[in-house]
């Protein structure tokens, strides 16, 4: 009889056309056979599979090959039918892809600049292969243009690398003064079992100040080279859209060049689903720097709580420090669950939920700061609107500093994401 995993809602359904008295379960792999490709390589799909021919197939195989190709995120949908043939199984694969190439207006939101917007292009599938290549120029608020490339199995287990590199200039509100700042980062990256995580960053930024006493090196620009290290754990069961699992991170980096200290962060993440489109979302992030504030590390580095990516409720920058320990509980109800759609023969996802949220967090300096009565909250609710490959848009109502009217935000991005990359 037919067996449907509860894999990301009803999006994907994984079918067993045997016959009513034999299971597929166990059976040798004859063949694997992957069919309405335009595309994507075969080779990119095979590779993914946990089943394969000659061995036998496995449940535990088969919720694997729904998982990975899902985190392929190149299919707004896909089937994989198990049938037997003479004692033996036949893996047939029928996808819809994603349309590789998106034309779209980029759009930016943060508390200290407000809207940036712009063309972007991506492509998800650079010649069938999964490597995703984008670019943005963006006006308004700030301008910057960016570029990012990623291929996330060049050899190995799923070893990767990716690059990002974007130019930018603004009104820097925190530090105030007027930046204009290069920032180049290569990531390289490697699965660990199935789970596990493991990569480096070698990353520079240059910063430059119209004003001086900004910045660590007398003449106005700061050279900031960073070297770091990270291991991780991630058992999401999709990466678009997640319902369940961790995803958790430790990294240690060093600055050096114009400033001299050391960065540690712990960030946990937890998926839960409580009921059929609903999800428990939990974050925390912890953020321990050395040195001191100014003198090895820039004052435009400080942290700042109070905003669309910290603590939702507060005004902008309502409160300071060089290390943060920041947490988030958010719940989310699917209204339209992301799904596939098709528009003039494009294939896309796109999926709408509401959510109710609260934030807890602390500031500091010095250890005699980390203190109960340091700690600022807020709670509030808010509108998610998702778009594989695009990322989640967030419009927030937030209440919780005293004597404050509601605090409305607009955010570009997962929170837990934007909160890491300090975008204020």
């Amino acid at each position: 009889m037919p067996l449907v995993p509860l894999i990301l809602g009803s999006l994907v359904s994984l079918s067993f056309g045997a016959t009513a008295h034999a299971s597929p379960y166990g059976k040798i792999v004859a063949e694997i056979r992957v069919s309405e490709l335009r595309w994507t390589k075969e080779d990119i799909i095979l590779r993914e599979l946990a089943s394969q021919v000659g061995q036998p197939y496995l449940k535990e195989n088969a919720e694997k090959d729904l998982q990975r190709l899902h985190r392929l995120d190149l299919f707004s949908s896909f089937d994989i039918d198990a049938r037997l043939d003479d004692g033996e199984v036949v893996l047939e694969i029928k996808v819809e892809e994603s349309y590789p190439l998106m034309l779209f207006p980029a759009l930016n939101y943060t508390d200290a600049n407000g809207f940036s917007i712009g063309p972007g292009a991506r492509n998800f599938n650079f010649r069938g292969r999964g490597v995703k290549l984008g670019a943005t120029a963006m006006f308004g608020g700030q301008t910057s243009v960016g570029f990012v490339a990623s291929n996330p199995w060049l050899f190995g287990n799923h070893f990767g690398l990716s690059l990002e590199t974007g130019w930018r200039r603004r009104e820097n509100v925190v530090g105030d003064f007027e930046e204009n700042s290069v920032r180049i980062a290569l990531e390289p990256s490697s699965y660990l079992g199935e789970r596990g995580r493991i990569g480096g960053r070698i990353e520079f930024e240059g910063l430059k100040s119209d004003e001086p006493g900004k910045t660590l090196s007398d003449d106005g620009t700061d050279q900031l080279p960073t070297l770091a290290l990270f291991v991780g754990y991630d058992s999401r069961d999709v990466w678009s859209s997640p319902t369940r699992g961790w995803l958790n991170e430790i990294e240690i980096a060093k600055t050096s060049g114009d400033a001299n200290f050391w960065t540690v962060t712990f960030d946990v993440r937890r998926y839960q689903r409580v009921r059929e489109n609903q999800v428990l979302f939990f974050s925390s992030l912890t953020t321990l720097r050395s040195g001191e504030l100014g003198v090895e590390v820039p004052d435009y580095f400080v942290y700042s709580f109070g905003g669309t990516n910290s603590v939702r409720g507060w005004e902008f920058d309502s409160r300071r420090g060089n290390n943060q320990f920041l947490n988030t509980l958010e719940y989310r109800y699917d209204i339209v669950p992301l799904t596939g759609w098709h528009l003039f023969g494009l294939s896309l996802r796109s999926g709408l939920q509401v959510a109710a949220f609260g934030d807890l967090g602390i500031l500091w300096d010095e250890p005699n700061q980390f203190a109960t009565r340091n700690f600022i909250g807020g709670f509030g609710v808010g509108i998610r609107a998702l778009m594989t490959g695009v990322g989640m848009f967030r419009l927030d109502f937030g209440w919780g500093q005293s004597g404050t009217k509601v605090q409305v935000g607009f955010g570009v991005f997962e929170k837990a994401d934007a909160q890491r990359k300090r975008v204020r």
